[in-house]
C-alpha cells in the first residue's frame, strides 16, 4: 500500500463513518452467527499426534483382544480395613450389581463383563470348585452377580478366606492379582485396598480426558454410588471423571477470575483514559473484537478448548492496546475544533505502526503453523485472524463511531483531558529510558544485552514437558470456600487419586506396546521376543505383581499359562525348544495353532491372525506408576530397536510414547516458530520501515528488544524452575506480539517526532511521554489482566497467567527503557543525515535544551 492509498483510506474512514459503521454493523452481525455454533471442549484429546505411532495405537486398540476400540475403563478403590473378607466381598458385588442396575451406569457398559473384582474372582473359583465336585465342571462360564452373591453368602468366613488364599496365591494366573495393591503379599487374607474395574465404552482419544457425554455421566454414577456403597473413603478414576474435571476447572477457574479481571481492566483503564465515554467506547471495541473471533471460530467448526482460552486474553490486551494509541494520540493531535481533522491527523500518526504491529504479529501465530500438533497450528490461525479483527476495529470501527458519537453530542475530544502520561509523575517516571538514552547508551546496551544473553543459555537448558496430571485441578485455596455462590469452586479428587493410584495399584491405561510386524512364525521369532522381554524385566520401570512376576503381555506369557494347564500343549512346546531354554526355536506355527485352540481369547490379545496367516504380534508393558512419559518412551524405542529387523519391522507406541511425542514437537514449535517469527518480522519491518523513513535499519532495531525480552523472560522461567507446558509453549508467539507491538509504536513515533524537529532529545523524550504513556495503560492493564490467572485452579493457566504478565511487563520494560538507548545509537551512527550528518550536528541535537 503506498502513501496516497493509506491517506484515501484514512481520509475514507474519517469522512464516511456512518458508511464505515454499516459495514462495522453488518460485518458483526454476520460474523457474530458463529458463535452460536462454538463448542467447547476440555479433553486432552485436541493434542492428540498423526504419527505413526498414534496410526499403531489405534491398530492395536481395533484389531487386538475382544474389546471395543473405544473401551474404556473406570477404576474404583475399595478402602477398608479388611477387604479380602466376607463382609467386604458382599458389599463389593452388590455395588457391582448396582452399577449394572443403574440406567445412567449401564449405557455406557460393555455387555458380557461390565465389571471386575477380588469379589468376583473368589466368588466364582468357589461356584467352580463346587461344578467340579458334582461332576458339572464348566457349567458355569461367567457367573451372574446374582449366582456371585448367593456363593459367597452361603460361605463360611473361615471357606471365603482359604478360596481368597487359593485365588491369590503366587502361582496363581497372574491376572487374579491386578486388583491387589503392589504391596500385597501373595496368598494373604489381610488387605486394606482393593480395587473394581468397571468396562466402559464411549472413550474418543489416545489421552485421557477423551470421553464421550455418556461415558462422563456414567462414571459420575459409579463414583456416587462407590460413595454410597463402599463408603465414603472410596476412590474412583477414569477418562469421563477426568473430561469431568477438566471441564468444571476451566468453568470453576473462569467464574472464579473473569470478575477480577474485568474489574481490573476496566479499573485501569478508567485510570488512564479519565474519562467514561472514551473507556465504553473501548470495551464496546474490545466486545466486537471477541464476537468477530469467537463467530469465527463457530464459522470454522472450531471447538474452545484450554489452548484456545490464551488467545482469548491476548487480543484483549492487544485492543487494549490498539485503543489506547488511537485514542491518546486523537487527544494529543486535537486542536479544540475540527475532531475530523484531529482523527485524521491521529490515524495517520499511529496508522502504520497499528498495521506494522498487525501484519508483524499475524505472521508470528501464522508461524505455529509449521506445528505437528493440529491443536497448535489452529491456535496460530485464530490468533492471526483475531489480530486482523483488532485492527480493523480500532483502526476503522472504533474512531468512526468516536467521531459520529462526539459530533452528535457536542463534546470535546477525550472531555478535554489530555493524553495519559504527557504529564504529571507518570510522565517524570517515563522520561527515565530518555535519560539514561542521553547519558550512557552504550552502557544501558551492553547490560540489556548480557541479561538476555545469560537468560537465553539457561533457558534453552528448560524442559518441555506435557504430564496429564498438568492439566488436573488442585484443590482451590481456602480463601475460595467463602465466595458467593456463582463464584463458588467445586472438589476435585482425580489428581490425588491419580498419586495414590501411582503409590498402590498397577495403571492399565499406564502401557507401552511394541507392534512387531512381519514373520512372527520364522524359527528364531520367539527367542527374539524372550531376549527383549527379559531387558524389559529388568527396568525398574516395569510393573511387577504380588507374586514377583512383570506385568508384561506377549505371545509367550500366554503360552507359558497355556503349557501349565495343558499337558498336550505343553508336550508341544517341549518339542519345539532345542536348546532346553522353554522357547520354542522350530515350529512356531504349530505351537501358535495349538495356543490359540487352548487360549483364544488370551492369544487374540497378543497374537494377530487373519484368515489362518499370522500377521504380527505384540509386546505390552506395564509400568510403575509416576514413570515419565519421556523414559518410557526412550525404553520403548530401545526394546523396539532390539527386535527391529530380520523380518520383523517394529513400532513402538502407547499413550506415554504419544505424550512423549507431543512434548518433542511442543518444544520443536518454541524453536522452529520463534525462528521463523523472528526471521519474518525483522524482514517485514526492514522493507516498510526503508520505504517509510528510508532506513532498514530502523526496522532492525525495532526488533532487538523483542530479543531481549524474551531472553530475559526464559532466564527468568530457569530461575524459577518453570518448564514450557501446552500452554507456555506459546507464550513465545504472545512475548512477540506485544514486544513488537510496543517497540513498532516507540520506533514509529521517535522516527516521526526526530523527521519533524531534527534534534534526537526532543524527538526521544516526546516519544517516550506520549508513547510511553500509552504503552504504560496497555502494559499494565493486559498484565493485570494476565496476572490475575495466577489465582485459576487448572495450573497450566495459572502458570501461564503469571509467565504472560511477566513477558508483558519485559517487554514494555525493552520498549521504554532500552530501546531509547538503541535508537540514539541508531541516529549517531545509521542516520546521522537525519539529523546534520556529522558528530557536531549530532552533539547539537543530543543536547539537553530543546
Amino acid at each position: 500500500m503506498s502513501d496516497d492509498d493509506g491517506e484515501r483510506l484514512i481520509d475514507f474512514v474519517t469522512t464516511h463513518t456512518r458508511v464505515v459503521l454499516a459495514i462495522a454493523l453488518v460485518s458483526t452481525l454476520v460474523v457474530s452467527v458463529g458463535v452460536a455454533d462454538l463448542d467447547r471442549e476440555t479433553s486432552l484429546e485436541t493434542f492428540q499426534s498423526d504419527g505413526v505411532e498414534a496410526e499403531t495405537l489405534d491398530y492395536l486398540s481395533q484389531e487386538y483382544g475382544l474389546a471395543a476400540p473405544d473401551q474404556s475403563v473406570g477404576f474404583v478403590f475399595y478402602r477398608d480395613d479388611d477387604v479380602l473378607s466376607k463382609s467386604s466381598y458382599l458389599r463389593v458385588l452388590r455395588y457391582q450389581r448396582a452399577l449394572v442396575e443403574n440406567e445412567t451406569v449401564s449405557r455406557a457398559l460393555v455387555e458380557g463383563r461390565a465389571t471386575a473384582s477380588t469379589a468376583t474372582l473368589v466368588a466364582t473359583a468357589a461356584i467352580r470348585a463346587e461344578a467340579d465336585a458334582s461332576g458339572d465342571a464348566g457349567y458355569f462360564d461367567r457367573p451372574t452377580l446374582a449366582e456371585q452373591i448367593d456363593q459367597i453368602e452361603s460361605m463360611s468366613p473361615a471357606e471365603v478366606d482359604r478360596t481368597t488364599s487359593r485365588v491369590l496365591a503366587a502361582d496363581a494366573p497372574r491376572r487374579s492379582l491386578f486388583y491387589q495393591p503392589t504391596d500385597y503379599e501373595a496368598g494373604s487374607t489381610d488387605e486394606n485396598a482393593t480395587m473394581v474395574l468397571v468396562f466402559g465404552t464411549g472413550e474418543t482419544g489416545q489421552v485421557s480426558g477423551a470421553a464421550s457425554d455418556d461415558l462422563v455421566a456414567s462414571q459420575l454414577a459409579m463414583k456416587s454410588i462407590a460413595k454410597e456403597r463402599l463408603g465414603a473413603d472410596s476412590l474412583s478414576f477414569g477418562s469421563g471423571l477426568v473430561k469431568d474435571e477438566l471441564s468444571r476447572s476451566v468453568n470453576d477457574s473462569l467464574q472464579l477470575l473473569v470478575p477480577f479481571v474485568l474489574a481490573f481492566v476496566v479499573g485501569v483503564l478508567a485510570l488512564a483514559y479519565r474519562d467514561l465515554f472514551d473507556l465504553a467506547l473501548s470495551l464496546v471495541g474490545l466486545a466486537t473484537v471477541l464476537l468477530w473471533t469467537l463467530g469465527f471460530m463457530g464459522w470454522m467448526g472450531i471447538s474452545l478448548i484450554q489452548l484456545y482460552v490464551p488467545v482469548i486474553i491476548f487480543l484483549v490486551g492487544l485492543g487494549i492496546d490498539f485503543g489506547i494509541h488511537v485514542v491518546m494520540r486523537h487527544r494529543e493531535t486535537s486542536d479544540g475544533d475540527d475532531r475530523r481533522r484531529a482523527m485524521r491527523t491521529a490515524l495517520g500518526g499511529v496508522g502504520l505502526a497499528l498495521v506494522m504491529v498487525a501484519v508483524t504479529t499475524a505472521i508470528g501465530f501464522l508461524s505455529n503453523g509449521i506445528s505437528d500438533v493440529a491443536a497448535i497450528r489452529t491456535f496460530g490461525l485464530i490468533a492471526a485472524w483475531g489480530v486482523t479483527a483488532a485492527l480493523l476495529v480500532f483502526g476503522a470501527f472504533v474512531p468512526a463511531l468516536k467521531l459520529e458519537l462526539e459530533a452528535a453530542l457536542d463534546r470535546d475530544v477525550g472531555g478535554g483531558r489530555s493524553a495519559f502520561g504527557t504529564a504529571g509523575a507518570v510522565s517524570r517516571a517515563l522520561s527515565g529510558g530518555a535519560d539514561l538514552a542521553r547519558r550512557a547508551p552504550v552502557a544501558v546496551v551492553i547490560v540489556a544485552v548480557l541479561l538476555a544473553g545469560a537468560g537465553g543459555a539457561a533457558g534453552a537448558t528448560i524442559d518441555t514437558t506435557f504430564e496429564q496430571t498438568a492439566f488436573m485441578a488442585q484443590d482451590p485455596p481456602e480463601w475460595t470456600d467463602s465466595l458467593p455462590g456463582p463464584m463458588a469452586t467445586g472438589e476435585y479428587e482425580v489428581r490425588d487419586t491419580l498419586r495414590y493410584t501411582n503409590e498402590r495399584f498397577i495403571r492399565h491405561d499406564l502401557q507401552t506396546q511394541i507392534l512387531i510386524d512381519g514373520n512372527v512364525t520364522r524359527d528364531d521369532s520367539l527367542e527374539r521376543l524372550h531376549d527383549a522381554r527379559q531387558r524389559v524385566n529388568a527396568r525398574e520401570s516395569t510393573y511387577y505383581l504380588a507374586n514377583g512376576e512383570p506385568a508384561t503381555s506377549s505371545a509367550l506369557s500366554v503360552m507359558d499359562q497355556a503349557a501349565a494347564a495343558n499337558e498336550s500343549f505343553n508336550a508341544t512346546v517341549q518339542a519345539a525348544d532345542t536348546d532346553g531354554n522353554g522357547i520354542p526355536d522350530r515350529n512356531v506355527e504349530r505351537v501358535l495353532d495349538e495356543m490359540f485352540e487352548i487360549r483364544p481369547a488370551l492369544s487374540s490379545n497378543v497374537v494377530h491372525r487373519e484368515d489362518g496367516t499370522y500377521t504380527d504380534m505384540r509386546l505390552t508393558i506395564s509400568l510403575v506408576g509416576g514413570t515419565s512419559s519421556s523414559q518410557a518412551a526412550a525404553e520403548a524405542r530401545a526394546t523396539a530397536r532390539s527386535l527391529d529387523g530380520n523380518g520383523f519391522e517394529t513400532t513402538a507406541t502407547g499413550r506415554p510414547v504419544l505424550f512423549e511425542i507431543i512434548q518433542q514437537e511442543l518444544s520443536a514449535t518454541i524453536v522452529e516458530a520463534m525462528s521463523i517469527t523472528f526471521g519474518l518480522i525483522v524482514a517485514i519491518l526492514a522493507v516498510i520501515y526503508r520505504r517509510q523513513y528510508g532506513s532498514a535499519t530502523l526496522g532492525l532495531v525495532a526488533a532487538v528488544p523483542v530479543t531481549l525480552s524474551l531472553g530475559w523472560l526464559v532466564g527468568t522461567m530457569w530461575l524459577l524452575g518453570l518448564s514450557f507446558n501446552a500452554l507456555t509453549a506459546l507464550i513465545t508467539s504472545i512475548s512477540v506480539g506485544l514486544g513488537v507491538d510496543y517497540a513498532i509504536h516507540m520506533a514509529d513515533r521517535y522516527a516521526d517526532e526526530l523527521a519533524a524537529r531534527g534534534r534526537v532529545t526532543g524527538a526521544m523524550e516526546a516519544s517516550v511521554r506520549g508513547t510511553g504513556g500509552a504503552l504504560l495503560g496497555s502494559a499494565v492493564t493486559t498484565a493485570g489482566g494476565f496476572g490475575v490467572l495466577v489465582f485459576a485452579i487448572v495450573p497450566p493457566i495459572a502458570q501461564f497467567g503469571f509467565v504472560s504478565a511477566l513477558s508483558i511487563l519485559y517487554a514494555f520494560l525493552a520498549t521504554v527503557l532500552v530501546l531509547p538507548s538503541l535508537l540514539v545509537l541508531w541516529s549517531r551512527y545509521a542516520r546521522p543525515d537525519a539529523i546534520g550528518g556529522d558528530a557536531t550536528a549530532f552533539a547539537a541535537a543530543t543536547d539537553d535544551d530543546d
